[in-house]
């Protein structure tokens, strides 16, 4: 078969599969109570489970007993009756079940119960359906992890950062930076940060349930890198994670707030054209004025490093502001992940690239920017 014509037959099936997997009646999350524990449940369109007891918080997936097809969870969803395993451990890898599950799906009900894999007596199953959140997609949605989210504890903590007082709010997972009551933006930098928390939180459930094991904390922060009267940058970052699969998880990005407007603002907007002042090639001759100028600003493209050569692949993110210029953190292929260090473009070679926003923006930190 034709490579294209290969792939827009497996294109098909898979969106034949999804189409049938939401119409199925058991699609979705579910809350009730198993005995005397509370749980959550989510099927998904794709023909994955898990759950979870709101005492342990315990990602645990569920597959299908009568294995035999790939389809078998999505049929027994069709059909309103579930047999299934339940699992503790990585996802992936092979472990012997813990419990087993017997559903029949009773006026948009889940009825039945739950015994040890090793028998014994059963217990009282009952679950019912979860409202879908807004905008849910093929996964487990919001109100899956909504107990989750809102099971968070944060602490607060007295900070300080250029000789401004603030609150660092924490978790178990997380450190969010929180301006005090009454600074410029405050309320909506702390909505986000509480916000942030939570979903740091519901990632760190996530994670576990990829690697099987709760492990170490998460360790995500948003902490600032420039704070003056008009503007305040967070750095949001997350330390190499193992949530697994064949690799890690990290990430860093930016948050750029303008105080007075309590609102965030893309770095974007600074540059004439936007994001697509960086289309053109990959090699010196071929990529756009802007990406010419990143490459030669990209602190590791010297004749003597490994990352020159693929300095013209690297993806770029929107800027943010530093007294000097601005800054865009780029980012390599994971083999390269290693030469994704930020550019800087001092001011005044960034002028030919400033739109009308980017132009007033320079001037507030003129007096800043060295000569």
């Amino acid at each position: 078969m034709h490579p294209m014509r290969s792939v827009a037959v497996v294109w098909g099936l898979l969106v034949a599969a999804s189409v049938a997997a939401e119409e199925a009646p058991g699609v979705g999350s579910w809350a009730g109570t198993l005995g005397g524990s509370r749980v959550h449940l989510c099927f998904d369109r794709y023909g994955g489970a898990e759950m979870y007891d709101l005492g342990s918080w315990r990602p645990r997936r569920l597959v299908a007993v009568d294995a035999t097809s790939e389809d078998a969870l999505l049929d027994g969803l069709a059909r309103g009756e579930l047999d299934l395993w339940e699992i503790e451990g990585p996802r992936f890898e092979p472990a012997p079940p813990r419990g087993r599950w017997s559903l029949r799906l009773q006026e948009d009900a889940w009825q039945g119960e739950w015994r040890e894999a090793s028998g014994g007596a059963g217990l009282p199953v009952t679950l019912r359906r979860l409202p879908r959140a807004a905008n849910a997609g093929p996964e487990c949605d919001a109100a899956y992890y909504q107990p989750i989210a809102e099971a968070v504890v944060i602490r607060r903590e007295p900070a300080s950062f250029a000789g401004q007082a603030y609150e660092t709010w924490s978790t178990a997972d997380a450190v969010a930076m929180a301006p005090l009551n009454g600074a410029p933006g405050a309320a909506a930098l702390q909505a986000a940060a509480e916000a942030w928390l939570r979903e740091r939180a519901v990632f760190a459930f996530q994670c576990r349930a990829g690697r099987g094991s709760v492990g170490d904390a998460l360790g995500a922060t948003l902490e600032p890198v420039l704070w003056t009267p008009r503007w305040l940058v967070l750095r949001d970052g997350l330390p190499d994670t193992y949530c697994g699969g064949a690799h890690g998880s990290f990430s860093t990005t930016y948050q750029v707030w303008d105080l007075p407007r309590g609102a965030t603002v893309d770095g974007w907007t600074w540059i004439v054209g936007g994001e697509s002042a960086l289309h053109g090639g990959d090699d010196a001759e071929s990529a756009s004025p802007l990406h010419q100028a990143l490459m030669r600003h990209h602190p590791r493209n010297q004749l003597d490093d490994d990352c020159a050569e693929v300095i013209g692949h690297m993806s770029v993110a929107a800027p943010y502001p530093l007294p000097e210029g601005l800054q865009f953190p780029t980012t390599f292929s994971h083999a390269m992940r290693a030469c994704g260090e930020e550019v800087l473009i001092p001011w005044r070679e960034a002028e030919p690239f400033l739109s009308a926003a980017g132009r007033a923006l320079a001037q507030e930190f003129a007096g800043a920017a060295p000569r």
